[in-house]
Parts: structure tokens; C-alpha cells; sequence
């Protein structure tokens, strides 16, 4: 639930998110915070808790995935902010989906070669929106 801030002549707006992802399998966490509506890049006390429950989710979901070489299949080297493909069932990713690289490392070694490892997270965690589908969903 996001509150706005309050004063002695008016009373605080508020809005309750609920998380249909949690809820559905019987999961309720409550979490309670005063927005900062300058700060949120929000209009209203409803945008600000959604764009909230949106990047707490989205944080809350990384992965890690290590690739051969440094360059895409065009040539160009990996950066961070890239949009990448997964669909790793062994990750419990049983569903293409797109994430973004949080942060890449590149390594070179003698017996394997040029590894890149990338953080990624999903695209949620940017922009503050939900995910319609979460990738370990069937």
C-alpha cells in the first residue's frame, strides 16, 4: 500500500496493489511506504505503488548466464543494457523470455577461451512495469 505524504489540513491519498502472481498461490506479504510523488516519476498515489510493487518485484528475479565468445552473431561485442533471449528449462525458464543485461563480464582464458558472463534481469526492473508472464510460469 502506498501512502502519500500528509499534513494537518489534508488526509493522506493511498492505494493497495495486489499481486495477482502471489495471491493466486495463496501468498499474501503486505508492504506499507510513503511515496514521493516528485521522486516516483508518477502523477498519482496509484501509479507510485504500482511502479514500487513493479521493481520490487522485477529485483527480485536475476540470472546468471555465461556464453562462448564476446561478439553477437553479427560480430558486434556484447554490451550491457542489451535485450537477450532465454529459454533454459533447467533454470526453470520454461518459456522464451526476454531479458536485459544488467552487467557483463568478459574473460579470456587459455584452455577455454573467450567466456562473457552476463547479469540479467527482467526488462521490469527498468521501466517499473509487471511482467504478464513470468518465465517459470508453464
Amino acid at each position: 500500500t502506498g501512502f502519500s505524504k500528509t499534513d494537518n489540513e489534508s488526509n493522506a491519498e493511498k492505494y493497495t496493489y495486489v499481486n495477482s502472481f502471489l495471491t493466486k498461490k495463496g501468498v499474501f506479504r503486505p508492504y506499507s511506504f510513503v511515496a514521493e510523488l516528485s521522486d516516483a516519476k508518477a502523477n498519482d498515489i496509484e501509479e507510485a505503488t504500482k511502479a514500487k510493487a513493479a521493481a520490487m518485484f522485477a529485483n527480485a528475479v536475476s540470472y546468471e548466464l555465461s556464453v562462448y565468445g564476446h561478439t553477437d552473431k553479427d560480430g558486434n561485442i556484447f554490451n550491457k543494457d542489451m535485450a537477450v533471449s532465454v529459454y533454459a528449462p533447467a533454470a526453470m525458464i520454461f518459456r522464451e523470455t526476454k531479458f536485459l543485461v544488467d552487467s557483463i563480464e568478459f574473460k579470456k582464458s587459455d584452455t577455454q577461451g573467450e567466456i562473457t558472463t552476463f547479469k540479467l534481469t527482467l526488462p521490469g526492473s527498468r521501466d517499473n512495469s509487471l511482467p504478464e508472464v513470468l518465465p517459470w510460469e508453464e
